[in-house]
């Protein structure tokens, strides 16, 4: 027997309820002011603003939920925010990890911070549910399809001995596989900058993914085995060179793709692909740790003993409430609105340092690096969120405009993939390009994400057009993607 879904979200939704319930049937509310009680609302109504336009739209028409939509994509965040917000209320005796400590600091504080995310998540669904984004999504022209391409299957070994040269190259700067990865902790920083870290890192999952959707679209069997292979071996690759986020993202991209195009993944096996993706952040975050304290790199010793008090860590890092009380208290007081002018650095950053040594760092996180570590001006390894760096901008106003926008782009990327037959001409293209941009600026629009769409983006085109250059589109082609755009997409009205 298989739950639906929309059933495991209305239970999730009850659950919440009742978990809330009981926290505030503990609290002595006589001797409480005012604040603690609106935490505990807060966190209900962000718990639902978060699950309703998930769950609703469901029932109302009857579709199965899309695990890949980028509202399921921002809930995963929102309960991940309300969830630290409770275990900070409520089990750590109001302390968080920076600064703050007690009822009478943290709670006007996270009272504040909770309707600042339940204003952005009303923003970012008035924007997603808006009819602009899924007219643009269904009005953007067709990528390249590359299937009857015989470009493609030889641009493969041509990228990937490229990543893998590179790569090579990287680890020998390091004294080999073993010293690099007993260093990894220090060396991952010193290089981060290095092009052929890019290379590396870029080049390997691009080949395999571009494998991956020419055999979707030939519907070439031993391609797809080849291609989840050097999927594999780019994830472990990645994963060596210290960067996480990057090594997951190669998965979920491939399984993204495999999702829209041969057959949709059930709920269950995408929760099980997360717990073990979980695992992995866990167990070789502390082994990447270790390196840095001057202890070996040693997989084998790591392990979740306590999977509630993982999860408790996991959430407090990931959330970054904790660093987002920071920078509310701080700001406008300590550092002013940018009125959005560091969406500036997403133009420098292609600038040189070599012609620029004062160049300003990137993300958003840099401006306000000096609330966290002080004297540091270039920071960038604690940012506040994206709701923060919304609310840098220009306060409310920037993160209700902010959010607003993000709603409508990503609406119209998952207008541009959702609904279409899963083989169909240019559909795994179209799965690709949307991976790409859910994995990037689907976390927000903010420079380090709106850099990594434009580069994999660009990289993503160039590689389609010269594969398909020497192969013109057939008609029947032409007819098929002329027939798609007339459908509707992600449940529009026709």
């Amino acid at each position: 027997m298989s739950c639906s879904p929309r059933f495991l979200l209305l239970s999730g939704s009850l659950l919440m309820a009742c978990l809330g319930g009981a926290l505030i049937g503990r609290l002595d509310v006589g001797s409480l002011s005012g604040s603690p009680l609106a935490v505990a609302f807060l966190i209900g109504v962000l718990t639902l603003v978060t699950l309703a336009p998930i769950v609703l739209p469901g029932l109302r028409n009857g579709e199965p939920l899309d695990p890949f939509s980028p509202m399921v994509f921002w809930g995963l965040y929102s309960l991940s925010h309300a969830l630290r917000v409770a275990q900070i209320a409520f089990l750590d005796d109001w302390n968080t990890n920076w600064f703050f400590q007690g009822q009478h600091t943290v709670a006007p504080l996270l009272v504040e911070a909770l309707a600042l995310l339940i204003l952005g998540r009303i923003a970012l669904t008035a924007g997603f549910f808006a009819p602009w984004g899924a007219r643009i999504g269904r009005s953007l022209a067709s990528p390249p399809a590359i299937s009857t391409s015989i470009l493609s299957p030889l641009l493969v070994p041509v990228l990937g001995l490229l990543g893998l040269a590179s790569y090579v190259y990287l680890l020998s700067l390091g004294g080999g596989l073993e010293s690099y990865l007993d260093n990894l902790g220090r060396k991952r920083e010193v290089l981060t900058g290095n092009f052929t870290f890019v290379l590396g890192s870029s080049l390997l999952p691009l080949a395999f993914h571009l494998l991956l959707v020419w055999s979707i679209g030939r519907r070439h069997r031993w391609g797809m085995i080849v291609s989840a292979a050097g999927i594999a071996f780019s994830f472990c690759v990645i994963a060596t060179i210290g960067t996480r986020t990057s090594a997951i993202y190669v998965l979920l991209t491939a399984v993204i793709i495999v999702h829209y195009t041969v057959r949709r993944i059930p709920t269950w096996s995408i929760v099980a692909l997360g717990l073990l993706l979980f695992q992995f952040v866990q167990v070789f975050g502390e082994a990447r740790m270790n390196t840095a304290r001057g202890r070996d790199f040693i997989l084998a010793e790591q392990g979740i003993d306590n999977p509630f008090v993982t999860l408790s860590l996991f959430v407090s890092e990931w959330g970054a409430i904790d660093r987002f009380l920071v920078f509310i208290d701080g700001v406008p007081e300590e550092i002013e609105f940018q009125y959005f002018t560091t969406y500036t650095r997403f133009f420098t950053v292609f600038v040189p340092r070599a012609l620029w040594e004062d160049k300003p760092g990137l993300t958003e996180a840099n401006v306000y690096s000096s609330l966290f570590v002080s004297g540091v001006q270039n920071y960038a390894t604690l940012p506040a969120g994206v709701t923060a760096d919304y609310y840098l901008q220009a306060g409310v106003f920037g993160v209700v405009i902010l959010w607003l926008l993000t709603g409508v782009v990503m609406r119209a990327a998952h207008a541009f993939v959702a609904g279409r037959p899963g083989h169909a001409p240019g559909n795994a293209e179209r799965a690709w390009l949307y991976a790409i941009t859910l994995l990037t600026i689907g976390e927000g629009l903010v420079n380090v994400a709106l850099v990594a769409f434009a580069t994999q983006l660009a990289s993503a085109f160039v590689v389609l057009w010269i594969a398909r250059a020497r192969e013109p589109m057939q008609a029947s082609d032409r007819v098929n993607i002329g027939e798609q755009r007339t459908r509707p997409a992600d449940g529009a009205p026709a």
